[in-house]
């Protein structure tokens, strides 16, 4: 992905001597730094100037300008295509192990680890909650309700499966990927089947970079017969519906045969209840982890009860009777 042609960089001049509200685990000093794109701002916050990258004050000072370059450049090619990705974003570069990778509720804000190596794959991950925020749809909400049904049909979608180096030493790390993608009773559920903004930003993370593969898991005839048709759905309706045609092949788009509105019309509520009444032991399990009990059940049970007074519709006729944006508050 290309950085605008109107790039500049001013070093860090302004530092913040208060927290980031809502950020308040981070005290202190911070250095604020501007990535002007062709049609974004991108402002990053790092600690201790330009960090420890290096023993090196230069060379670490270089590594973290590119690590600047590199995801601005990678959110200016996002946004020539993607509508939803806000003018200005927020990058905030962290040193404390323990915080994370993540999206800041309630604003265009991302945090990405500073000593991260993939710190690419990270920032599109983190970018897809943000996308999420303004693309969110009851289509998609039902799509989620779908996948609940075998966990084969998030598998597909898991942030590390793209990535071996991922598989490897580093998965054991507090601070990297180890965590995110498989259950842990100390956290709760992981990506991607955790909520519908999981399985979305899992989605993005795989439609942005790892196109090919994903369309060769899609088509993969080992693939389960319903896994492949959730995952298609999800594919559409990232091409579709949040990128507007755009695809990121190497090649020509595999699935440019089919459209997303033609294919959610096959998709009947009943089958979509029938995959939470019946859901798979795993995904039962996972959404019954910490803090995840009331959605579990509760919210679960409620969406059941809602589908089943239309049955009979397909997802497409249900949407054009309430409208794409407008979904209960219960709906997961």
């Amino acid at each position: 992905m290309k950085i605008g042609s109107n790039r500049t960089i001013s070093l860090a001049t302004t530092y913040i001597t208060a927290a980031l509200p809502p950020i308040d685990w981070h005290i202190g000093k911070y250095a604020q730094t501007t990535v002007e794109t062709k049609n974004l701002n991108v402002i990053f916050y790092h600690s201790r100037a330009f960090g420890n990258l290096s023993k090196d004050y230069f060379a670490g000072t270089k590594k973290i300008i590119e690590k600047m370059e590199n995801i601005s450049g990678s959110l200016e090619e996002l946004h020539a295509h993607c509508p939803f990705i806000p003018r200005e974003v927020e990058v905030m570069l962290f040193e404390e192990p323990f915080i994370g990778d993540r999206k800041i509720p309630g604003r265009n804000m991302i945090c990405i680890d500073m000593y991260h190596r993939d710190h690419i794959n990270s920032m599109l991950h983190e970018t897809g909650h943000i996308v999420f925020d303004k693309a969110d749809s009851l289509p998609w909400r039902l799509i989620y309700c779908f996948a609940l049904g075998d966990r084969s049909r998030f598998n597909l979608f898991k942030d590390s499966s793209f990535i071996p180096d991922w598989h490897q030493a580093e998965i054991a790390r507090e601070q990297g990927w180890g965590f995110i993608d498989k259950p842990d009773p100390g956290r709760g559920p992981g990506h991607p089947w955790d909520n519908p903004n999981e399985l979305f930003a899992s989605a993005f993370h795989a439609y942005t970079a790892f196109p090919d593969e994903l369309a060769r898991r899609i088509q993969d005839p080992k693939t389960p017969k319903d896994a492949a048709r959730a995952a298609l759905l999800v594919f559409l309706y990232l091409r579709d519906e949040v990128f507007f045609g755009k695809t990121f092949f190497d090649q020509a788009d595999p699935f440019k045969a089919y459209n997303f509105r033609s294919e959610i019309a096959k998709l009947k509520l009943e089958e979509i209840t029938d995959s939470i009444n019946n859901m798979d032991p795993e995904v039962d399990l996972l959404l019954n982890e910490q803090n995840s009990q009331k959605r579990g059940r509760g919210d679960l049970a409620q969406t059941a009860d809602w589908l089943g007074r239309y049955q009979g519709l397909n997802v497409l006729q249900l949407c054009n009777r309430f409208g794409w944006r407008t979904f209960p508050a219960f709906l997961l």
